[in-house]
C-alpha cells in the first residue's frame, strides 16, 4: 500500500487541530490564540501547528467551490499543489479557483496562464517554466543595459542589491542544471547594447528576475522527478544558460564593495560547542535523492550529495543547545534543518562563538561559492529577506578550510571557526564544555573542577 502524500498527511493533521480550535472558540478565544495554546500542549512549534491548521481550512474553502479539488490536492499527483500555492489559490475568486483546479487536474501549474492550444501535451506541462525563464532573461538584459552603461551613477545600496540578486540568480540556475544535466549548455546570451536603460528601476527589475528564477527552480525541480523533460530539455537549457551568462556579466561589471581580510582560523574541536551564542553550519549528507516538505515554504527536491544549513543561536542554550537539538531530533520542528530529520544525516558541524551575528555573511559566502547551489529557494531564510537561502547543496563534501578562505575573501574574519565530525559528537551531559574567550578563541575547561 502506497504511503499517503505529504498534502494528505498535513490536511488530516490540520483537521484534528481545527476540531480542537473549534471547541475553544468563544468570547475570550480566537483562532490564533487557540493554535498557540494547542502547540504548547502538544509540544509542537506554533508555526508548524498553524501551517497544518491553515492548510486544512484553505483546502476546505477551495473544495466548497470545486468539490473535486479535495481529491486532487490530497492525492499529491500534481507537484505544484504545495501548501503555499494552495494558500494563494484560496485567496482568489471562485472563477479563478475553478480554472486553477481544472489546470491542476491536467497536470499544469494551477496559477499559470492557460498554455497555447497548439502546444503538445508534453510541452504544455513546461510552458509556464519556459515563459518565466524567458521573462527573467529579458529583465536581466535590461539590468545589464544600466550596469554596462559608461558613466553610470548607481548608489551604494543599489550596487549591493544588484550583487545580491545576481548571486541569487546564479545559485538558482545552477540548481536547474542539476536536472537538465551537466552536458546541456545551450547558447550563451549576447551582451546587449548599453545605450539605454532606466536606472531608477534597475534594482526592481533585478529583484523581479530573481523572484522568477527562484519560483522556476522550486517548481521545476519538484516536477522533474515525476515527468519527462525530454520535450523541452534543450530549450530549457538555452534559457538557463542565457540567464547564467547575463547574471555573470552583471556581477562582473559591479565594482568590488568588500576588501579581502585574513580568513578566520580553523580549529578541530572534538568536544563540540559551548552553551553560549554563536553562528553555526550543519553539514548533512543525502544518500538518496528525494522530496521533503519544509513547512509552509513548500515541498522541494534534493539530489544525493551534501547540504549545508546556516543558523545562529544567541538565546538560552547557545550553539550547544541548538545543535544538540538538531542532532538528536527531539522537540518540535522550528527551523529548516529540523524538516530534514530522517532524510539526511549529519557529517560535520562548524561554528564560531563570535559575539557578532554572522549568519547572513556565512550564507552569502556559501552562495558565492561556485560549487554550491540552492535547490530550495528561501529555505532557512524566511526571517532574513535578503539571502537566497540558508540551505545550500553541493555535490562534493565541503571543506571547512575552503569555507574559511571564502569568508576572508568576503571580508569576514577576526574569529575562529571550530569543526566537529559527527562521529565525535557526544551531546548533552557527556559534552566536554568549552569556554569562549574575548578574542573569539575557545578553551577547554572542566566544569566540575
Amino acid at each position: 500500500m502506497a504511503e499517503p502524500s505529504e498534502n494528505r498527511t498535513l490536511y488530516y493533521q490540520g483537521k484534528r487541530y481545527a476540531r480542537r480550535v473549534k471547541r475553544r472558540l468563544g468570547s475570550t478565544w480566537d483562532a490564533k490564540t487557540a493554535v498557540t495554546e494547542i502547540a504548547k500542549e502538544d509540544g509542537e512549534g506554533v508555526k508548524e501547528v498553524r501551517t497544518a491548521y491553515d492548510f486544512a481550512c484553505q483546502v476546505d474553502a477551495i473544495a466548497r467551490v470545486v468539490p473535486r479539488a479535495l481529491g486532487t490536492i490530497l492525492d499529491g499527483e500534481n507537484p505544484h499543489l504545495t501548501p503555499s500555492i494552495v494558500a494563494q489559490l484560496a485567496k482568489t475568486s471562485e472563477t479563478r479557483i475553478t480554472t486553477a483546479v481544472s489546470q491542476a487536474i491536467a497536470g499544469l501549474h494551477p496559477l499559470a496562464p492557460e498554455p497555447p492550444v497548439e502546444l503538445s501535451p508534453d510541452r504544455s506541462l513546461w510552458h509556464y517554466d519556459l515563459t518565466r525563464l524567458h521573462e527573467a532573461v529579458t529583465l536581466l538584459q535590461r539590468v545589464e543595459q544600466v550596469v554596462a552603461r559608461p558613466g553610470r551613477a548607481l548608489r551604494i545600496h543599489e550596487l549591493d542589491d544588484l550583487a545580491l540578486h545576481a548571486t541569487a540568480v546564479r545559485v538558482g540556475t545552477d540548481a536547474l542544471r542539476l536536472v537538465l544535466g551537466p552536458g546541456t549548455r545551450g547558447t550563451r546570451s549576447t551582451p546587449v547594447s548599453s545605450a539605454s536603460g532606466d536606472r531608477a528601476d534597475v534594482v526592481k527589475l533585478a529583484k523581479k528576475a530573481r523572484g522568477l528564477i527562484e519560483a522556476v527552480t522550486g517548481d521545476l525541480l519538484r516536477a522533474a522527478h515525476t515527468r519527462s523533460l525530454d520535450a523541452v530539455r534543450d530549450e530549457l537549457s538555452r534559457a538557463v544558460c542565457a540567464a547564467v551568462s547575463v547574471a555573470k556579466r552583471v556581477g562582473s561589471a559591479l565594482p568590488a564593495r568588500v576588501a579581502s581580510v585574513p580568513p578566520p582560523g580553523v580549529r578541530r574541536t572534538p568536544g563540540g560547542p559551548y552553551d553560549t551564542g554563536g553562528t553555526y553550519v550543519v553539514v548533512l549528507q543525502v544518500d538518496l535523492p528525494g522530496v521533503v516538505r519544509l513547512g509552509s515554504l513548500g515541498t522541494f527536491w534534493f539530489p544525493a550529495g551534501h547540504l549545508l544549513y546556516v543558523g545562529s543561536a544567541f538565546m538560552a542554550g547557545g550553539v550547544a543547545g541548538r545543535t544538540d537539538r538538531h542532532l538528536d531530533g527531539s522537540g518540535p520542528r522550528l527551523w529548516g534543518v529540523d524538516y530534514l530529520r530522517g532524510f539526511a544525516s549529519r557529517t560535520e558541524l562548524w561554528w564560531t562563538h563570535h559575539d557578532e551575528k554572522v549568519e547572513c555573511r556565512w550564507a552569502m559566502a556559501l552562495a558565492g561559492t561556485p560549487q554550491c547551489c540552492c535547490t530550495a529557494p528561501l529555505a532557512g531564510a524566511s526571517d532574513c529577506g535578503r539571502c537566497p537561502a540558508h540551505l545550500f547543496f553541493t555535490a562534493e563534501r565541503p571543506s571547512v578550510e575552503s569555507f574559511a578562505r571564502r569568508l576572508g575573501r568576503c571580508g569576514s574574519g577576526g574569529y575562529t571557526i571550530h569543526c566537529q565530525l559527527a562521529s565525535q559528537a557526544l551531546g548533552g551531559a557527556n559534552r566536554v564544555k568549552l569556554r569562549p574567550s574575548r578574542n573569539g578563541e575557545v578553551d577547554r575547561f572542566n566544569p566540575f573542577g
